[in-house]
């Protein structure tokens, strides 16, 4: 699932539900499920502008809860499915039963023997000077910075 860049916004969530085309609110049900998340530990998740932040229970009660419409608030507590939290760099932030509260990476891992030339001359440079200025041209010191 590819992270949303927008904000909750309680206006948005009213709309959905006063004016949605779907029955049974659907609209404003999937607006809701679209930014909120319980999790199995009790807690909320919160993914706004792509981040994702731990609501806690007293926090997700007073102040998300207590503005949702009253059977919008009884689904979200007793049909939306808990999800585990992870932290998994190589995992997108939103899984079928986990939310993941690590970035992922930005660039993907690529062997060595796979780079460009111009990688290659840059990574050998890089680790020329490793030896020379960080280990004083010594092998055994070299060797154990990696």
């Amino acid at each position: 699932m590819e992270n949303q860049k927008s904000e909750f916004n309680f206006d948005e969530m009213r709309n959905q539900y006063n004016n949605g085309l779907l029955k049974d609110y659907l609209d404003c049900k999937n607006y809701i499920l679209k930014y909120f998340c319980p999790l199995r530990n009790g807690t909320h998740a919160l993914i706004d502008n792509g981040e994702v932040t731990i609501i806690q229970k007293d926090t997700m009660a007073d102040v998300y809860l207590s503005r949702f419409p009253k059977d919008i608030k009884t689904w979200y507590k007793s049909e939306t499915i808990p999800k585990q939290i992870i932290c998994d760099i190589t995992k997108e932030t939103i899984g079928l039963n986990f939310i993941n509260i690590s970035k992922t990476l930005k660039h993907k891992y690529e062997e060595y023997e796979k780079q460009n030339e111009e990688n290659k001359k840059a990574v050998e440079l890089f680790l020329s000077y490793i030896k020379a200025v960080w280990a004083n041209n010594d092998d055994k010191v070299y060797f154990y910075i990696f």
